[in-house]
């Protein structure tokens, strides 16, 4: 009920050592990593015409792409172009230069895993689910790292 309507908790789990959580535990704050699971209609990934069913060759060659293109975000990399909000880096704003495209240390993300999990088929529809892993992420990072990924 706290939650928006296109959020829903799947599952929680609390470790064995701490059954209570402390007053002063802030989620935002306080997690070590996050994870995102994009689900994406399999055939909006594929080049040929969108209306044929996908054969499940295609599916396995289509995962094999996307592979390849996901483990180039793995690391540390700056997604200053992954962002609507760009903070002003400190020798720009001491300059009085408003270059928005100037690289900002804070733009810098670490990537834990990115991979496609699974080929899932709900209302007669296959979805390609993909699972990124990190430790923050910017402002729609994640929205515009699937964007660039399936292009």
């Amino acid at each position: 009920d706290h939650l928006p309507f296109d959020i829903r908790l799947l599952r929680a789990m609390m470790s064995n050592e701490q059954r209570q959580i402390p007053l002063s535990f802030n989620a935002r704050t306080c997690c070590e990593a996050r994870r995102y699971r994009y689900l994406i209609p399999s055939k909006v990934l594929f080049q040929k015409n969108q209306h044929e069913e996908p054969q499940k060759e295609s599916i396995l060659d289509l995962r094999k792409r996307l592979k390849q293109v996901l483990l180039q975000w793995r690391g540390t990399h700056s997604f200053h172009n992954f962002t609507n909000w760009k903070p002003k880096t400190q020798s720009n704003t001491e300059k009085g230069n408003n270059d928005d495209d100037q690289e900002s240390p804070s733009c810098f993300r670490h990537i834990l895993r990115c991979h496609v999990e699974d080929v899932i088929q709900h209302n007669q529809t296959d979805f390609v689910v993909i699972s990124i892993k990190g430790q923050s992420f910017l402002y729609h990072q994640i929205r515009k790292m699937m964007g660039a990924t399936i292009g």
